[in-house]
């Protein structure tokens, strides 16, 4: 095998990278029970989801991911202040009024306090400050999804290497019509993704015994197809997709046709900080190596690391 970058991370620093909202999407989520839920930049809302009059408000805790916002909230008066750069938006409890900067809106229903909590909006407020929301009726989620402008810049760079870990950052979305299987944590630490040859706009990833892919559309990551490996059966011959030869239990989903596919292998072990890569199609392994990664070098980018052969660059 190849071998690449002989440098390696701080224990501190590959646990807070394995950590990071990069590594943790929604098929990380354990299945929830029967209220509505909500995912705000790819990350689970922890706190009470609540739907009053078809409007889902979360806590003002939860809405903090939806990025770099200051919140201030005054108990005098019972208001909440959430501002960025040039924008500022004011809510009330128990008041329809929404003011974006000098401009007055009415809301369908005002923030209410709830188990001592400040309930907010989640529409209302995620499009004051230009993030998209997708509701998956079936599933009963919300999510908020507002892509962080370098990632998107970096997502259509013409360096592959460069949108690969790009697509690892982008909001995620569901659009399968159940909630995720519940994963079963194990003795992996870390993460498996496959991307098909010379592409970042759709990927698989294999997290402890849960597979997803995802497709990548108007910059943002959809969640389409899920599936929970059954490691104590063994290889599957007829798994329907060569690289994820054990087998399926609990499909949701369409899953996803990879006939004819060349595949990008990327398997990131954070106790080593070590990316080991490989090329393979159906008939077997094209290439491999392994990257020794720092996260401290000028030159590093994420989990997902260059292969040579598929770059042209060997």
């Amino acid at each position: 095998m190849n071998k690449r970058s002989l440098k390696t991370w701080t224990t501190a620093a590959l646990i807070a990278a394995f950590l990071s909202p990069v590594l943790a999407p929604p098929s990380a989520q354990a299945a929830p029970d029967s209220g509505p839920s909500a995912y705000i930049n790819s990350g689970k809302a922890y706190g009470s989801v609540l739907i009053r009059e078809g409007n889902t408000f979360v806590t003002l805790t939860d809405l903090k991911n939806l990025g770099s916002y200051s919140f201030r909230y005054d108990k005098a008066n019972q208001q909440v202040t959430i501002s960025t750069k040039g924008t500022q938006a004011v809510l009330t409890i128990g008041s329809k009024t929404l003011q974006i900067n000098d401009k007055k809106t009415t809301l369908p229903v005002a923030p209410f306090l709830y188990k001592g909590k400040t309930m907010m909006p989640l529409r209302a407020v995620s499009e004051a400050f230009g993030a998209k929301i997708y509701w998956n009726g079936p599933a009963k989620t919300a999510y908020i999804a507002k892509p962080d402008a370098k990632v998107i810049a970096d997502l259509k760079s013409g360096n592959l290497t460069t949108a690969r870990n790009a697509a690892l950052q982008v909001p995620i979305i569901s659009s399968i019509p159940k909630p995720s299987p519940e994963m079963t944590y194990m003795e992996m630490q870390g993460v498996n993704y496959y991307f098909p040859k010379g592409k970042a706009d759709k990927y698989f990833e294999v997290d402890n015994d849960l597979a997803s892919y995802y497709e990548i559309r108007n910059n943002i990551v959809e969640l389409k197809w899920q599936a929970k490996l059954d490691y104590a059966k063994g290889k599957n011959a007829k798994s329907g997709i060569f690289f994820l030869s054990h087998h399926f239990v609990k499909e949701i989903g369409k899953q996803p046709d990879v006939n004819g596919w060349t595949v990008a292998e990327f398997k990131f072990r954070y106790p080593v900080g070590v990316t080991t890569y490989r090329l393979l199609n159906g008939k077997g392994e094209i290439s491999g190596g392994f990257a020794e990664l720092d996260n401290q070098s000028p030159s590093y980018q994420g989990v997902i690391v260059e292969i040579p052969e598929e770059s042209g660059t060997k």
